[in-house]
């Protein structure tokens, strides 16, 4: 057998580079899988967020319609925070200290910030994320 024989049977000799391509598509693959899961739950999260926001906006701003615009403010940072304490992300209560209200009385309107920090991620840790922070604001106006 000479050298160009020997030369020539290396060359085309590709078993196995199908299963190495593959194994490296499949941890890829599985990467970006995992990587959608914990984004998917982050959504799902936010859009919890923005409901409990949502409701605490509007009923703030329904004060305005049932107090003179004197006396509205407190009754409407009170039914804000009340609504906002009553509802649960991921089936876990809202702590007042991830409630922020802002009244404008001048405008009548009610603004409210909710922020869910902490959120622990499944996947994401692999690449050194270990937790979310989530957060939604609303407002509401009288008119």
């Amino acid at each position: 057998m000479n050298g160009n024989n020997r030369r020539r049977s290396v060359v085309t000799n590709e078993r196995g580079g199908v299963l190495a391509l593959m194994a490296v598509a499949m941890v890829a693959l599985l990467g970006f899988s995992a990587l959608a899961v914990d984004l998917a739950m982050a959504f799902s999260v936010r859009a919890e967020t923005q409901r409990v926001a949502d409701a605490a906006a509007l009923a703030g701003g329904s004060a305005f319609l049932d107090f003179l615009q004197e006396v509205a403010e407190p009754e409407a940072r009170a039914r804000a925070y009340e609504y906002a304490l009553m509802q649960t992300i991921q089936n876990e209560t809202v702590d007042s200290s991830q409630v922020t209200v802002q009244v404008l009385t001048d405008s009548l309107k009610v603004r409210v910030w909710i922020t869910r920090s902490g959120l622990p991620t499944w996947f994401a840790k692999a690449i050194g994320v270990n937790e979310l922070d989530v957060g939604a604001m609303a407002a509401a106006q009288a008119s």
